[in-house]
């Protein structure tokens, strides 16, 4: 038998309450509490990570020889960073999220879960001669806890015009950024470091195929 109704009492939540953390219903809680549903390994990662707890707390049995892992909700703004010549910067309110394994991003892209989100692409400035790289419509994930460009790397600036995607190279002897473009029909420029605001650098890019 599963341990959800004990963990969700031990943890002080209503089955409102726990619905509302992992986006279902009280009455979908209350089946998977009784055996009425299904318990995914993707219910599993949810209850866990709403409990506080590790993923085997919940159903050891089930889990037993398993790779178990806790997700990110990683959010998606509404907003459209420009691998171009500008931006179209809409309010930044979440319209959807992504579900990160958390080793993955903290493991393998060395990211802060906290600072992370997830921007779209657009223009067409970081495709380089051969059409490779960044396709207008790429989702990209920008680590807001990283914002200091060095190493150098892609990141999402605002360069005193707007909101773009670019690559950055600190410019020691005049304290300012290059910013640069793998596209060749598209100028390299450079701004002092009070010119702009550098918002994260991009860990993780997400295409169609």
């Amino acid at each position: 038998m599963n341990k959800i109704k004990e963990l969700r009492e031990e943890a002080g939540l209503t089955l409102q309450a726990t619905a509302d953390l992992v986006d279902s219903t009280p009455s979908q809680i209350s089946k998977l509490e009784r055996g009425d549903r299904k318990l995914t390994v993707e219910w599993v990662n949810k209850l866990s990570t709403a409990f506080g707890v590790e993923p085997g707390a919940i159903w050891p049995m089930a889990t037993k020889g398993l790779k178990v892992f806790r997700v990110v909700d990683v959010p998606e703004l509404d907003v459209r960073a420009a691998a171009g010549g500008g931006t179209n910067v809409e309010d930044e309110t979440q319209i959807a999220k992504w579900s990160l394994p958390e080793p993955y991003l903290i493991q393998e892209l060395h990211g802060q879960p906290s600072g992370c989100h997830v921007i779209t692409v657009q223009g067409d400035s970081m495709l380089d001669e051969n059409g490779k790289g960044l396709m207008p419509g790429d989702k990209v994930v920008v680590d807001s806890s990283n914002n200091v460009p060095s190493p150098a790397g892609l990141f999402c600036l605002w360069d005193g015009i707007g909101v773009v995607l670019k690559r950055l190279e600190y410019i020691e002897e005049s304290e300012s950024i290059r910013i640069i473009s793998d596209n060749p029909k598209h100028r390299t420029y450079e701004r002092s470091l009070g010119e702009v605001s550098i918002i994260g650098r991009v860990i993780l890019r997400l295409t169609r195929m």
